[in-house]
This record gives structure tokens, C-alpha cells and sequence, in this order.
């Protein structure tokens, strides 16, 4: 994708038309769940998938599949499909294979803690 500017454009419009159709679908009545109290993880989610998309850095979309997980995770607690309370040690165990896949591609990149 082009420079920073264009790429924050990209995302920040994503985010807007989200915030849109979520204030649209409570307007219309198109089902109890359509408030932003209830869906307003769709914008992390968004956000993420924005990131993932256009990252700032290249090779730096990892903050993207945090930011998309977060707002998932979030999602499916609003919408009673499973407690966060429940859900929380999977951040623990991405935050791992992060560390490993992270790792990997600087020894792949000749890059070391020392360098």
C-alpha cells in the first residue's frame, strides 16, 4: 500500500463506516442487538483487520492480530456467546507463540539480541 497518510486514511474510514452501520442498524431496528453498547467491538475489530491490512511497518502486523483478537473476544462476551472471564488465558498462550514466531523471523532476518 502507498505512505503512512494513505494507509491511516484506509483505516480510519473502515473504522467510520463501521461506527455508521452500527448507528444504521439501531435506526432501522434491524435486530435487538444492533446498539452500540452491545456491538461496539466491531470497531477493535475493524481497527485490527485495518492494521493487519495496511501496517504501519512492514512486517509489523502483529499488533493488528492483537487489537482483531481483543475486539473478538469482546464480540462474543456482548453477544453472550462465551465469557471473557472464561477466555482471558488465550492471550496468554498467543502472547507465547508470538514470542516464537517473532523470534523466528529475526533469526531468519541474521538478527540477534545482541546486534
Amino acid at each position: 500500500m502507498g505512505d503512512r497518510r494513505e494507509q491511516n486514511s484506509v483505516v480510519m474510514g473502515l473504522v467510520l463506516i463501521t461506527i455508521g452501520v452500527i448507528f444504521l442498524g439501531g435506526r432501522q431496528q434491524w435486530g435487538p442487538e444492533w446498539r452500540m453498547e452491545t456491538l461496539w467491538p466491531l470497531i477493535l475489530i475493524v481497527f485490527g483487520l485495518g492494521r493487519i491490512i495496511a501496517p504501519r511497518y512492514e512486517g509489523r502486523r502483529s499488533s493488528g492480530f492483537w487489537i482483531l483478537l481483543t475486539g473478538v473476544l469482546f464480540l462474543l462476551n456482548q453477544l453472550h456467546v462465551v465469557r471473557f472471564e472464561q477466555t482471558w488465558p488465550l492471550f496468554i498462550v498467543l502472547g507465547g507463540l508470538s514470542i516464537l514466531i517473532g523470534g523466528g523471523r529475526r533469526r531468519d532476518r541474521g538478527e540477534s539480541k545482541g546486534n
